[in-house]
């Protein structure tokens, strides 16, 4: 576990539709001491946050189905997940994305 940083984080929750970026930030993030769980859709997403509670979730925003805009207003109108803190990434921002998950 880090013992250090701004944000106490042990568990971080990954949801990627990329395979490849998904290892990537696994990897990345074990080399400094966090446990990761992992989601490739938006429904897998949400299912694993409300069961297991992660302290921090890395999101992408564009993919299919439910996107990543979508799990955040879910995330946020649940009690049980309102305090998550959520990342958004992504490799392909559009026009208006930034001012779409500040809102």
């Amino acid at each position: 576990m880090p013992d250090k940083g701004y944000f106490m984080t042990k568990k971080i929750l990954i949801v990627e539709d990329n395979s490849k970026n998904r290892v990537l930030v696994r990897h990345i993030l074990g080399l400094h001491g966090y446990e990761t769980i992992e989601a490739s859709d938006g429904n897998e997403g949400v299912i694993k946050a409300k069961k297991q509670k992660p302290d921090l979730v890395l999101m992408d925003i564009h993919w299919p189905g439910k996107d990543g805009f979508e799990v955040l207003r879910e995330l946020r109108s649940d009690p049980e997940t309102v305090g998550i803190i959520i990342i958004a990434l992504t490799s392909f921002a559009m026009k208006g994305d930034r001012e779409r998950i500040l809102a």
